[in-house]
This record gives structure tokens, C-alpha cells and sequence, in this order.
């Protein structure tokens, strides 16, 4: 009987005039926002740009083309008239303007050059963002050939958050922009400690005392604090009692209010511990804050300030007691800029963003125990790395920090090259290590990623008790119990035992896809290909 690799994946269906360079590129995941880049029906409020500091990447002429004429206040499309920037016949030639401070980008205009050559502006691509390396803020969208025959005002869509606007190539190309304009957006909810409606949704409790105390009481609207009047939520006597409400959706929590019993035993919330976060198991996700003595003293109603996103909120104890709680309720916060390195769903705890997943870069140099702790209290671990892409761009957010980084890889529970496993459950198959590593040279457990030099890039085996940077991935909480790894919106499960293909369509079929209905649906043949190996491993996948 041959035996199989069977690998099934699922693809879910996210100086200042003439400085040559524009920074390090980066592979960032880009945040596409507002859908198609057509004009805007309506506009916010002008941000004014005129005399605002610009840069391009190189400058044609310092007389007829400086990088600020594309702020100067005029629409003039004749290059004549000096009135247009104009780079030399740069490598992915770009241009920016600093807005002084960070800025709701809703819309931005750009008047292109009329007397001549206005195909140069092709794929332009516009961006907002904090960032000064322009390539790393978030992408508002594409000048198309469509919008260049249209007019001359080329109109992006944007709701980005940022200080700078920039516009670059993707070839070699002379750039040239004859005027940028910028209007103020929404970029989400501006309006911070607005109510997040929790009236009706979804809650859990690690027990319920009677029925009179049960977990959706906490959102029931009512703030009485008198157990009496059925409206406070109580659990029995549990070890590290908790309750959660499922918020329906990724929000960013600037705050929480609890509102604590009167009646009686006000004392039992001391120590609670409040997190947000994305993953179903309260402990994993980031924490708020707790509740202290003084504020119970003072005030039936708790406050607690946040700034994290995730779709629970969670009140738990850290000892033995029971858990009361007589109305939660919480509002919107900011959860860092919602510009730059950011993408769906990043913020807060993990502000950087790549291929899919979350991420934190510490720069505090610690140790590894103390660094994946660190990963562990936001809601992640020390990141796994799975691919080439991910190490590139893990890797320049080293160099950009000047920072060697400790990752989740180690062989601390079994010494040897081939007992190296990921924190976050990841499998292996890519690994980036240096020549000659990892050599376990005096005890040597954890992983760091080089930042200069000649191995930059490259991994090596180091004592834990050396001191690094670290990053961090968030916990990917979409998959489940059935499916719990995650990479590139998939949901994965590894089985290390020996399978046969017809055991792994079996495991397949209990878990409501088969291999044969998965080749069906997708209208290709499946291979299996035969190996000889003593481990065997299948991949199941599921639908989310």
C-alpha cells in the first residue's frame, strides 16, 4: 500500500526639493479602501497643501520643475508655464508632500500635464499614510488609462488617514503632476467614544448561579445594580470565573464601562481583568485593564480605557470568587492610525500588516521567554515565519528598525535541527537559516532573524538568555477548534500521524468536505504524490 502526502487548500474569498530614492520597498500587504477609484460625488473640505514641503525622487529642471510646483495653487497644464513638477527618467519615480500632521484623506486630485506626454501618469499610484518611505503607507488607488482620457483632474478615492500623499511609478518613467489637491474624508468612525451597540448580542459565562443571573443580563440596557431585579449576571463560585459578549464584528474598543452591583458584595470585581480581542478563548486576547479597589470605591460605573480592536470583549477574575456584573457597555477609541503599515482588522496591539496577518515589531531588546510573553499578553506569539515573502518583508522591518529580531522558532522541549517547532502550531516546511546554523553552539534553543551584514535575512540559533527585538503575530481566531492553523486566509490541519489517501478522505468526510466533492467543485484532477518519508502529513481544509 503506497502512502500519500495529500495537501488540500482552500483560497477564502484581503532635502526636501531634489532627494534621489525613495527608502527601502517594502512587500506590504496594500489596503485597497473606498472601491473603484472614480471621482467622488461629493467633497469634504479642502486640506490645504499650498507651500506645504514636497520631495520627488530626482528633479528635471530645478528652474521649470521643482517638486513644490505641484503645490503652488494653479492647474496649469503647460509645462511651460512652470507650473508642474517633472522627475528625471527615474526607476519607479515618485513624488510626496508632508501635511504637516496627520490628516483624514478622502479624496485626492491630481491635474495632469495637457500639452504633452500625459500617458506618463499610467499607474500611478497614490498613497497616504505616516510613513516617510512612501512604498510602506496604505495605497488609495491607481491612475488608470481610462481616468488620463477622460480629463485632466484625475480623481482617487482614498479615506486614509495619514501626513503624507505621494504618487509613484511602478516603471522607469519621467513623472510629472501639474497640481495635487487633497479634500478631507471619514476614514471610519472620527468621532472616538461613540457607543458600540451591545444590546442583544451573543454573551457567555463560565457558569450561571441561577436564572435570574444570566450572562445576557450585561447587555440588557439596564445599569440597576440590584441582583433583585434580574438585570446583573452572576456565576457560581469558579475558578477564575469569566463572561464575554461576542460584538458581531471587528471593532475598535476605546473604552469600557461596567457597571458593578450595589446591593451587595461590590468587592467580588476586584483584580477583573477586561481584554479585547479576536480569538474565542478570552486568555489569548489583549488586555484593557483591571479593576482596582479605588475604583470600585468610587463609583458604581468602572471605566476602563482600551484602544484595542477584536470582535470579544472579555471580564474575567484571576482567582476563585464568583463574577457579577450588572451592565457592560463600550464605545470606540482610535486604536492607533489607521493609516500607514495598516489592513483590515490591524490596530491597536497589532498595528503592521502583511500578507493577511497582524503584527507588533518590538524594539526593546529582551529576552526570548520575555519576548514571546510579551506576544502572549497581546493576543499572539513570537511570529512564525511561513514563506519566502514573509521573510522579506519581516526582514526589512529588522533593517528598518536596526534591529536583529527573536521569532517563534525553537528546539527548547527537544534538542536537534529537526525538533525546531513554531509557538503559533505552524508547520516548517520553509525554513531560512544561515550557513551552517543552527550549530547549537553553547546551548543554543532560540531563533533570531539577522538585520545587517552578510547573512541579513538569514536565521541563527542563539542562546534565549541573549537579548533582541522581537515580532509578534496576532492569533488568527477565524479557524477554530477543527482547523486551528491559519496562513493566507486558509484555515489548516496537521496531522503527523501516517495517513493513506483513502484515511485522509475519510477524515475529510467527517469533517463535511471530501476530496472527491473538493475536486468536483473545483473541476481538477487531485494528485497525490508517493514519499517515502517516516512522517507522513495531510492538510484538511474547510470553508469559513
Amino acid at each position: 500500500m503506497r502512502i500519500h502526502y495529500v495537501f488540500v487548500v482552500a483560497i477564502i474569498a484581503s532635502g526636501w526639493s531634489n532627494v534621489l530614492g525613495g527608502g527601502m520597498g517594502g512587500d506590504m500587504l496594500d489596503m485597497l479602501r473606498g472601491g473603484k477609484n472614480q471621482a467622488a460625488k461629493g467633497k469634504g473640505g479642502e486640506i490645504s497643501l499650498k507651500g506645504k514641503p514636497t520631495q520627488q525622487s530626482s528633479t528635471y529642471d530645478q528652474k521649470m520643475s521643482p517638486s513644490s510646483n505641484a503645490v503652488d495653487g494653479r492647474t496649469k497644464g503647460n509645462y511651460g508655464a512652470k507650473s508642474c513638477s517633472h522627475t528625471k527618467n527615474d526607476k519607479k519615480a515618485w513624488w510626496k508632500v508632508d501635511m504637516g500632521g496627520n490628516k483624514c484623506v478622502g479624496k485626492v486630485d491630481i491635474f495632469n500635464r495637457v500639452d504633452c506626454c500625459k500617458e506618463r501618469l499610467r499607474g500611478a499610484v497614490v498613497r497616504v499614510g505616516n510613513n516617510k518611505d512612501h512604498n510602506k503607507n496604505a495605497k488609495c488607488g491607481i491612475v488608470t488609462d481610462a481616468m488620463i482620457k477622460a480629463k485632466q483632474k484625475i480623481s482617487i478615492n482614498c479615506d486614509l488617514r495619514g501626513k503624507y500623499i505621494s504618487i509613484a511609478l511602478e516603471r522607469q518613467d519621467y513623472l510629472q503632476i501639474c497640481e495635487v489637491k487633497a479634500y478631507t474624508g471619514k476614514c471610519g468612525n472620527t468621532g472616538g467614544n461613540t457607543a458600540i451597540s451591545l444590546k442583544g448580542k451573543k454573551t457567555q459565562q463560565s457558569s450561571v448561579y441561577d436564572k435570574r443571573g444570566t450572562s445576557s443580563n450585561a447587555v440588557d440596557g439596564e445599569t440597576k445594580g440590584n441582583y433583585g431585579e434580574k438585570s446583573c449576571t452572576h456565576t457560581k463560585n469558579d475558578d477564575k470565573a469569566w463572561w464575554k459578549v461576542d460584538m458581531g464584528g471587528n471593532k475598535c474598543v476605546g473604552k469600557v464601562d461596567i457597571f458593578n452591583r450595589v446591593d451587595c458584595c461590590k468587592e467580588r470585581l476586584r483584580g477583573a481583568v477586561i481584554r479585547v480581542g479576536n480569538n474565542k478563548d478570552h486568555k489569548k486576547n489583549a488586555k484593557c485593564g483591571e479593576v482596582t479597589d479605588a475604583m470600585i470605591k468610587a463609583n458604581q460605573k468602572i471605566s476602563i480605557n482600551c484602544d484595542l480592536r477584536g470582535k470579544y470583549i472579555s471580564i474575567a477574575l484571576k482567582r476563585k470568587d464568583y463574577l457579577q456584573i450588572c451592565e457592560v457597555k463600550a464605545y470606540t477609541g482610535k486604536c492607533g492610525n489607521t493609516g500607514g503599515n495598516t489592513g483590515p482588522g490591524c490596530g491597536g496591539n497589532f498595528p503592521l500588516s502583511h500578507g493577511g496577518n497582524c503584527y507588533y515589531l518590538g524594539t526593546k531588546e529582551i529576552k526570548f521567554d520575555e519576548a514571546e510573553k510579551k506576544c502572549k499578553d497581546k493576543g499572539g506569539h513570537l511570529t512564525s515565519i511561513l514563506d519566502e515573502s514573509e521573510n522579506k518583508w519581516i526582514t526589512e522591518q529588522a533593517v528598518d528598525a536596526r534591529k536583529s529580531l527573536w521569532i517563534g522558532f525553537h528546539d527548547k522541549h527537544s534538542e536537534g535541527t529537526h525538533n525546531y517547532v513554531w509557538f503559533d502550531g505552524s508547520t516548517y516546511d520553509y525554513q531560512n537559516w544561515a550557513r551552517g546554523e543552527p550549530n547549537n553552539l553553547g546551548d543554543e534553543d532560540c531563533t533570531h532573524i539577522y538585520n545587517n551584514g552578510g547573512q541579513v535575512g538569514k536565521w541563527n540559533d542563539l542562546s534565549c538568555n541573549a537579548k533582541k527585538g522581537y515580532m509578534c503575530k496576532e492569533a488568527n481566531s477565524k479557524c477554530g477548534d477543527k482547523f486551528p492553523l491559519s496562513y493566507g486566509g486558509n484555515c489548516y490541519y496537521l496531522n503527523k500521524a501516517k495517513k493513506t489517501s483513502d484515511e485522509a478522505e475519510k477524515r475529510l468526510q467527517s469533517s463535511r468536505w471530501s476530496l472527491n466533492q473538493y475536486s468536483k467543485r473545483k473541476g481538477k484532477r487531485l494528485d497525490c504524490s508517493t514519499s517515502q518519508s517516516s512522517r507522513h502529513v495531510h492538510l484538511d481544509w474547510v470553508p469559513r
